[in-house]
Protein backbone atom coordinates (compact mmCIF):
# COMPACT_ATOMS: atom_id res chain seq x y z
CA UNK A 1 0.00 0.00 0.00
CA UNK A 2 1.58 3.35 -1.39
CA UNK A 3 1.27 5.76 2.14
CA UNK A 4 4.13 8.76 1.52
CA UNK A 5 2.17 12.20 1.07
CA UNK A 6 -0.91 9.95 -0.34
CA UNK A 7 -2.65 8.32 2.70
CA UNK A 8 -6.28 6.83 2.52
CA UNK A 9 -8.85 9.21 2.67
CA UNK A 10 -10.40 10.06 6.10
CA UNK A 11 -13.14 7.14 7.12
CA UNK A 12 -15.27 10.21 6.71
CA UNK A 13 -14.80 10.93 3.41
CA UNK A 14 -14.23 7.54 2.12
CA UNK A 15 -17.76 6.62 2.49
CA UNK A 16 -18.77 10.13 1.73
CA UNK A 17 -19.71 8.91 -1.88
CA UNK A 18 -19.94 5.21 -3.29
CA UNK A 19 -21.03 6.78 -6.43
CA UNK A 20 -18.64 8.30 -9.66
CA UNK A 21 -19.01 11.64 -10.56
CA UNK A 22 -21.68 12.30 -13.04
CA UNK A 23 -21.74 14.88 -15.49
CA UNK A 24 -24.80 17.59 -16.49
CA UNK A 25 -25.29 16.15 -20.07
CA UNK A 26 -28.87 13.96 -19.82
CA UNK A 27 -28.17 10.73 -21.25
CA UNK A 28 -30.58 9.30 -23.81
CA UNK A 29 -30.82 6.12 -24.76
CA UNK A 30 -32.06 4.74 -27.99
CA UNK A 31 -35.68 3.85 -28.20
CA UNK A 32 -36.55 -0.10 -28.56
CA UNK A 33 -37.95 0.54 -32.05
CA UNK A 34 -34.68 1.37 -32.92
CA UNK A 35 -32.66 -1.50 -32.34
CA UNK A 36 -34.32 -3.26 -34.78
CA UNK A 37 -32.84 -2.22 -38.23
CA UNK A 38 -29.65 -0.36 -38.65
CA UNK A 39 -30.89 2.48 -40.28
CA UNK A 40 -33.39 3.02 -37.54
CA UNK A 41 -30.74 3.27 -35.04
CA UNK A 42 -28.71 5.70 -37.48
CA UNK A 43 -31.87 8.14 -37.81
CA UNK A 44 -31.92 8.10 -33.67
CA UNK A 45 -28.06 8.63 -33.48
CA UNK A 46 -28.35 11.40 -35.47
CA UNK A 47 -30.87 13.04 -34.29
CA UNK A 48 -29.34 12.51 -30.62
CA UNK A 49 -26.53 14.27 -32.74
CA UNK A 50 -28.75 17.01 -33.90
CA UNK A 51 -30.02 17.87 -30.26
CA UNK A 52 -26.71 18.03 -28.78
CA UNK A 53 -25.30 20.48 -31.59
CA UNK A 54 -28.59 22.98 -31.24
CA UNK A 55 -28.17 23.01 -27.36
CA UNK A 56 -24.37 23.16 -27.09
CA UNK A 57 -22.60 25.00 -29.72
CA UNK A 58 -22.89 27.96 -31.97
CA UNK A 59 -20.66 27.90 -34.91
CA UNK A 60 -18.85 31.25 -36.38
CA UNK A 61 -20.24 30.84 -40.27
CA UNK A 62 -23.53 31.17 -38.68
CA UNK A 63 -25.15 34.19 -39.59
CA UNK A 64 -24.27 37.07 -37.16
CA UNK A 65 -27.90 38.28 -36.18
CA UNK A 66 -28.29 34.64 -34.90
CA UNK A 67 -24.80 34.22 -32.79
CA UNK A 68 -24.69 37.97 -31.44
CA UNK A 69 -25.12 37.62 -27.80
CA UNK A 70 -22.81 34.37 -27.89
CA UNK A 71 -20.04 36.70 -29.51
CA UNK A 72 -20.47 39.43 -27.24
CA UNK A 73 -20.13 36.78 -24.41
CA UNK A 74 -16.76 35.26 -25.74
CA UNK A 75 -15.35 38.96 -26.50
CA UNK A 76 -16.33 39.73 -22.82
CA UNK A 77 -14.93 36.45 -21.56
CA UNK A 78 -11.71 37.45 -23.95
CA UNK A 79 -12.23 33.74 -25.65
CA UNK A 80 -11.58 33.39 -29.13
CA UNK A 81 -14.34 32.58 -31.87
CA UNK A 82 -13.38 29.25 -33.20
CA UNK A 83 -14.96 27.34 -36.31
CA UNK A 84 -17.01 25.34 -33.68
CA UNK A 85 -17.72 27.18 -30.03
CA UNK A 86 -19.35 26.06 -26.93
CA UNK A 87 -22.43 28.15 -25.88
CA UNK A 88 -21.26 30.67 -23.21
CA UNK A 89 -24.75 29.42 -20.71
CA UNK A 90 -23.61 26.28 -21.08
CA UNK A 91 -20.22 26.72 -20.60
CA UNK A 92 -20.99 28.44 -17.24
CA UNK A 93 -22.94 25.59 -16.07
CA UNK A 94 -19.83 23.22 -16.10
CA UNK A 95 -17.16 25.29 -15.51
CA UNK A 96 -15.88 26.50 -12.69
CA UNK A 97 -13.57 29.46 -10.67
CA UNK A 98 -10.48 27.64 -10.04
CA UNK A 99 -6.80 29.65 -8.99
CA UNK A 100 -8.24 32.68 -11.01
CA UNK A 101 -9.65 31.19 -13.94
CA UNK A 102 -12.00 28.64 -14.82
CA UNK A 103 -11.88 24.96 -15.12
CA UNK A 104 -14.00 21.98 -16.34
CA UNK A 105 -14.71 19.60 -13.86
CA UNK A 106 -17.13 16.31 -13.07
CA UNK A 107 -16.85 16.14 -9.58
CA UNK A 108 -19.31 17.23 -6.76
CA UNK A 109 -18.45 18.94 -3.86
CA UNK A 110 -18.92 15.36 -2.22
CA UNK A 111 -16.39 14.03 -4.33
CA UNK A 112 -13.83 16.41 -4.37
CA UNK A 113 -11.92 14.62 -2.23
CA UNK A 114 -10.68 12.52 -4.83
CA UNK A 115 -9.03 15.13 -7.29
CA UNK A 116 -7.56 16.43 -4.15
CA UNK A 117 -6.01 12.47 -3.60
CA UNK A 118 -4.91 11.98 -7.25
CA UNK A 119 -3.37 15.08 -7.25
CA UNK A 120 -1.10 14.56 -4.16
CA UNK A 121 -0.34 11.16 -5.67
CA UNK A 122 0.16 11.87 -9.20
CA UNK A 123 0.81 15.49 -9.73
CA UNK A 124 4.57 15.75 -7.55
CA UNK A 125 7.13 17.58 -8.90
CA UNK A 126 9.80 15.45 -10.72
CA UNK A 127 13.04 14.68 -8.71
Amino acid sequence: MRTAGCGSPSPARAGASSGTATSSLKTSTLSSASRDRPEDELRELDRLAQEFSREWIWFEESPPEETAVERARFEAYGYPVRAANLRSERLRKVLRLENGGLAFGSFGEDTRWILDLLRRCWLRPAG
